[in-house]
C-alpha cells in the first residue's frame, strides 16, 4: 500500500498552552560569531567571540525567535571596543524592553584581560514590555 501524499500535521504552535509556565531564561548560549576588536593601541584584531543571550517569557508566551539575537550581531559594522560594546548593550536593551512578549532579560559581556590574567564582566538586567504595562 502506498503512503498518502499528504499527512495532516497539527499546528501545535498555534494551540493554547494551559500549563501557564513562565520561562525564567530562554535564549542562545555559546554562539560563536566573528568580530573585530579594537585594542588599546588602536589596532584591530579579527577573532571569534562567544555570545550568550537570554530573555524571560511570561506564561502566556510560547517562545521567542532566537534569530532576533543573531540579527543584533549581524548589524555590527564597527570593531568592538568599550564604546561599541556599550552601544551594543544599549541597542539590545532598547529592543528587548519594547517587545511586548518579553519579561525580565539580561545582557552580559565578558572580555578576557590577558595582561591582567582575569576577565572583565558586565551584566545589565531589565524588564521587557510584558512586565511594564
Amino acid at each position: 500500500m502506498n503512503a498518502p501524499e499528504r499527512i495532516p500535521l497539527p499546528d501545535t504552535q498555534s494551540l493554547p498552552d494551559g500549563r501557564q509556565l513562565p520561562i525564567q531564561r530562554g535564549g542562545v548560549k555559546g554562539l560563536r560569531y566573528p568580530v573585530a576588536v579594537t585594542g588599546s593601541d588602536g589596532a584591530q584584531l579579527h577573532t571569534v567571540a562567544t555570545f550568550s543571550m537570554d530573555v524571560g517569557l511570561e506564561h502566556n508566551v510560547k517562545g521567542n525567535h532566537m534569530s532576533r539575537f543573531v540579527e543584533i550581531l549581524e548589524r555590527l559594522r564597527e570593531p568592538l571596543d568599550l564604546r561599541a560594546l556599550r552601544a551594543l548593550h544599549a541597542q539590545m536593551l532598547l529592543q528587548l524592553s519594547r517587545d511586548p512578549r518579553i519579561g525580565p532579560f539580561s545582557v552580559a559581556s565578558e572580555n578576557f584581560e590577558s595582561i591582567h590574567n582575569h576577565s572583565a564582566y558586565a551584566e545589565i538586567r531589565g524588564l521587557g514590555a510584558a512586565l511594564m504595562g
